[in-house]
């Protein structure tokens, strides 16, 4: 689990894969060496990803176990919503 003072930017690693993407793109020549670390930080960004994903799921799942079925469907409690 992934600690809250080293949260993961999700949006900032998409945008990093995108760079690399593009780099390889733009690329005429193969660096095997060079293509080889790109592959590495990429790899690195996935993993990284995976866990803060896998994070927020838990977090929303640890909220749905709180919720009840009034919370959910508060109408079926007979209460009307004032709006």
């Amino acid at each position: 689990m992934v600690k809250d003072d080293k949260k993961i930017d999700l949006k900032k690693n998409l945008t990093d894969l995108a760079d690399i993407v593009k780099w390889f793109e733009d690329k005429k020549d193969v660096d095997l060496d060079a293509s080889l670390e790109k592959v590495r930080e990429a790899a690195k960004i996935i993993k990284e990803s995976r866990t803060r994903i896998q994070d927020v799921e838990n977090s929303f799942r640890e909220i749905e176990k709180d919720l009840t079925p009034d919370d959910v469907n508060p109408s079926d409690s007979g209460d009307e919503i004032p709006f």
